[in-house]
């Protein structure tokens, strides 16, 4: 708890992370080579309503799908069944100082379960690049 009485934002992150970290541990044996170390490329998260004190605060962290160079997760938090917060992460698998493709670490089609999400995600974050060019 924050000095609030609230789940501070950082903490979401944290989730996040430890979602990812148990996807990854669970998946291990499916997978067609070694995913190296993982490295978060961009992360963006929607708080929709604040978490109170002590409230009980779940997480479903989804594989959303790749492209040629990302693994992009989607994670919802709950209270009681109520969405509070979603939050969206980017991250690049690296062995020996190396990106590695998605394609070459997972069996099969990536889901795209969510892809619109990540279209539009990739369209922000290249208009952002684009402006801060500009500087």
């Amino acid at each position: 708890m924050g000095w609030r009485n609230h789940l501070p934002n950082f903490r979401f992150l944290s989730f996040m992370e430890l979602g990812r970290f148990e996807f990854w541990r669970g998946i291990r044996g499916d997978l067609k080579s070694s995913t190296g170390m993982r490295l978060i490329a961009a992360q963006d998260v929607v708080y929709i309503r604040p978490v109170g004190f002590l409230a009980k605060l779940t997480m479903d962290t989804t594989l959303v799908g790749w492209d040629n160079k990302y693994v992009y997760f989607r994670h919802d938090f709950y209270v009681r069944s109520k969405l509070v917060a979603t939050g969206v992460v980017k991250e690049a698998c690296v062995v020996k100082g190396s990106v590695v493709a998605p394609n070459d670490i997972f069996s099969g089609e990536s889901p795209q379960s969510a892809a619109g999400i990540v279209e539009s995600w990739q369209r922000f974050q290249a208009e952002v690049r684009s402006a801060s060019d500009l500087r």
